[in-house]
């Protein structure tokens, strides 16, 4: 990716495709090395390739950014911004031109998710509920750590439309729902409001 990144810059410096690419790829075959390849829940519910999109998860380990990969979409994250001081992993976050998100500055993270929510474009907004990704590496874990008793899956929910009369924080509700309605009783959050 380092030595492609001068041509990237000069021919595709926005979407970075060939990044993305390389990206999507390694992030697949890491998973396959320890023996994971998560199964995808109605995958005919993904919009076509080029439909811009914006994906919404849930986020239960460090996992869910490989098991992501499996949705084969290109996609770009939006991340806590020390994850782009980790050594290969944020290097390469960064390179492929995924979002920061400060999470500290109350501000700029509401503006982030702001500008994410793409109500001008009037993007679809798909939830994924992404299941075992926890049991197989917890937050303090390195590595992943055992196989799950059930495959990892993620679960493509119905698009909510972002373009109608409801607002940013009705889109977010509707999408939050849907991901917490595809987890078991156990894992499923509460949403509390900002």
């Amino acid at each position: 990716m380092v030595l492609m990144h001068p041509a990237i810059l000069m021919f595709d410096r926005v979407r970075r495709r060939a990044h993305d690419v390389v990206a999507l790829a390694w992030l697949r075959i890491s998973l396959a090395t320890v023996g994971l390849a998560p199964r995808v829940v109605h995958p005919e519910r993904l919009l076509g390739m080029d439909t811009p999109v914006m994906y919404v998860t849930n986020h239960a380990s460090n996992l869910d950014v490989y098991a992501i990969a499996f949705l084969r979409r290109r996609f770009k994250y939006v991340s806590k911004a020390e994850i782009f001081r980790v050594p290969i992993i944020g290097w390469a976050m960064a390179l492929t031109g995924n979002l920061s998100l400060k999470r500290s500055d109350r501000k700029s993270a509401m503006a982030t998710f702001r500008g994410m929510a793409a109500r001008a474009a009037g993007v679809p907004v798909v939830p994924v509920t992404i299941q075992g990704t926890r049991e197989v590496m917890p937050y303090d874990a390195i590595v992943p750590l055992r196989y799950p008793a059930q495959q990892i899956s993620l679960t493509v929910h119905p698009p909510i439309p972002s373009d109608g009369p409801e607002d940013d924080m009705q889109v977010m509700q509707a999408a939050f729902e849907s991901i917490n309605s595809a987890l078991p009783d156990g894992e499923r959050a509460v949403l509390r409001p900002t």
